[in-house]
């Protein structure tokens, strides 16, 4: 079982913010509770910034909010979606934007517009064309950064080096 030192995402003990990026987590001095309940996308309440469903068994999953599986720590959520790519190039052949988006944001949860405008979104953030072949091996981690941005409409509060810890633990089984 991989583990992730999750102290930059916990409030400080000083009162400061415990996570030095864009928040995820508020110190209760400075609105906690009630900011992340309004403010803050329901990804990243539920440390979860690729909206992934629940039920997989991903390492770290603790259960589900609104649909969606919630994770222990956001770097376990991110695990879970370099884990779900890694499924969806081995086991489904995805190998390009549009067959990812079709099956990672399907039509029966989206309608086609939201679809569409992901797949535009992934392409610009990436420089991937929508129906270019992509290499997981060097392209997961930009790929992971567009959907994290994508579903929460925030800037991707992960570093490079957060990146690719999350691919590399996703090497690692999960539990069933």
């Amino acid at each position: 079982r991989p583990s992730f030192d999750d102290s930059q995402y916990r409030p400080s003990r000083r009162g400061g913010k415990g996570f030095a990026r864009p928040p995820m987590a508020i110190p209760f001095n400075e609105g906690g509770v009630i900011r992340a309940s309004n403010g803050l996308p329901l990804g990243m309440r539920n440390f979860n910034l690729g909206n992934i469903r629940p039920g997989a068994g991903f390492i770290g999953e603790t259960g589900s909010n609104k649909g969606y599986a919630t994770f222990e720590n956001p770097m376990f959520g991110g695990r879970a979606l370099a884990r779900l790519l890694n499924t969806y190039g081995s086991k489904h052949g995805i190998d390009n934007i549009n067959d990812l988006v079709e099956r990672y944001a399907p039509e029966g949860d989206n309608p086609r517009s939201s679809i569409e405008n992901y797949k535009k979104f992934l392409s610009k953030k990436t420089g991937l064309g929508s129906g270019e072949k992509f290499d997981l091996s060097k392209d997961r981690s930009k790929l992971m950064q567009a959907i994290f941005e994508f579903e929460t409409g925030k800037d991707s509060p992960f570093s490079q080096d957060d990146i690719n810890k999350m691919i590399a633990a996703s090497k690692t089984d999960d539990e069933t």
